[in-house]
Order: structure tokens, then C-alpha cells, then sequence
């Protein structure tokens, strides 16, 4: 086993349910998910007690000031999950400093993700301030942390059904991007990239992300 999928993850979530399923999911991939119920930023007593990264409802944080104050203290890689976001979601993100803001509908699996690498970075920047390093050992450990994340692989059956360009947007938006972003990657605009999600989600038959998921979930499993 890897150290990446060693990870001790904090997952502070408000729905009990979402947070067991979370937890299930980190956990098959190899990570030590923390939970508590209600949700509280763990405070450690060693430094092997200090949570590699951690996964945050922003919605629950912001409505308790004194675990805000915590987790900024904890200084972690943080995964925001929000449902909308909004002005003072963002700020709250932008004020712990978040490794990735995810907006929900988003897969377990896209969150297992983005806390692989945002505590694989964060564990980097440790090594860094520790001991400064060439250019080219950066370059070297980048790629070891990319190799670490699974990348996207489209089943079979919906490669076929899909256009070059629709793969590499539902690809993209597997990885976590939202339409600003793919279509700044695609150097596309933002209108074309919808009108390519509209004819996906025709082409599979599903009403939108969530059952695109699913079904790519489905079929990558037979």
C-alpha cells in the first residue's frame, strides 16, 4: 500500500448519512476517514493524530464560527462542498485557503479525488518548507502525485456513443471542472460547452450529471 493511500481524512459534514457514505467511500480507497457526530474539527494531540486533509460542508461551517476559527488554526488542505455557491460560500473557501471548492451534484468519487490530491500537495509543500529543492525535483514529485490519481476512463459503451469532444468534456467534468473552466481549457465558449452537455445527456439518455455518473459508475462496473 502507497503512502497516498494512507491519508487520514476529517470529514465534517452536518447529514450524518452523507458523511457515512463519505466515509465509506475514502475508506475503500484506501484512506482513514474521520467522522464525528455532531461534526467537529478534530484537534490533535501529535502530529500523527493531524489529519492529512479535509473534506468540509461549507453550508455547516458557516453557521459555526468557533470551528471556522478551529480548522483555520488546524491549517489542513481543504475540500469545500457546497450546494450553491454563493458570495459568502466562496469568501468562507478563500478564507481557509481550499484546495478545491466542489458544487453539488458531485460523485463520491470525484471527492475521493480531489482529497487524494489536495493532501498529497499539501504533504509536498511540508516537504518543501522543510527543504527547499530544485526545479526539476518539483517537476518529478508532480508527476509521482499525478500517477497516484486514477485517471477518468470512459466504459466502452458510452465511448462509442460520444463524439472526441464530448469525451473530453464529461472527462473534465469528472475531473471536478465546471462549464467557466472546461471552456477555458477547450478554449471554447461556455454556451458551446452546454450545448455539448445537452446532446451527451441526450445520447446516454440521462437527465443531467448526477445520472451521467451513475451510469458511468454502471457500466464501468460490469
Amino acid at each position: 500500500m502507497s503512502e497516498a493511500q494512507r491519508y487520514l481524512v476529517a470529514v465534517l459534514m452536518a447529514d450524518a448519512a452523507a458523511a457515512r457514505q463519505l466515509a465509506g467511500a475514502l475508506q475503500s480507497a484506501g484512506m482513514l476517514p474521520l467522522t464525528a457526530v455532531p461534526p467537529a474539527v478534530p484537534r490533535p494531540q501529535t502530529a500523527a493524530d493531524l489529519p492529512d486533509a479535509c473534506v468540509v460542508d461549507l453550508a455547516w461551517l458557516l453557521g459555526v464560527p468557533d470551528q471556522q476559527a478551529a480548522l483555520m488554526d488546524l491549517r489542513r488542505p481543504v475540500v469545500a462542498v457546497v450546494d450553491v455557491a454563493g458570495p459568502p460560500l466562496v469568501a468562507l473557501a478563500a478564507d481557509l485557503h481550499a484546495a478545491t471548492l466542489l458544487v453539488r451534484p458531485v460523485h463520491d468519487a470525484q471527492v475521493v479525488a480531489a482529497v487524494r490530491l489536495a493532501a498529497a500537495v499539501g504533504a509536498q509543500q511540508t516537504a518543501d518548507a522543510a527543504m527547499p529543492r530544485s526545479a526539476e525535483d518539483k517537476l518529478r514529485a508532480i508527476a509521482a502525485i499525478l500517477q497516484d490519481t486514477p485517471p477518468a476512463v470512459l466504459p466502452a459503451a458510452m465511448r462509442e456513443l460520444l463524439s472526441s469532444r464530448e469525451r473530453e468534456i464529461v472527462e473534465l467534468l469528472w475531473s471536478g471542472a465546471r462549464v467557466a473552466s472546461i471552456a477555458r481549457h477547450l478554449r471554447l465558449s461556455p454556451h458551446t460547452v452546454r450545448n455539448h452537455l445537452k446532446s451527451i445527456f441526450r445520447k446516454v439518455n440521462v437527465r443531467g450529471q448526477r445520472e451521467l455518473f451513475e451510469q458511468w459508475q454502471g457500466r464501468a462496473g460490469r
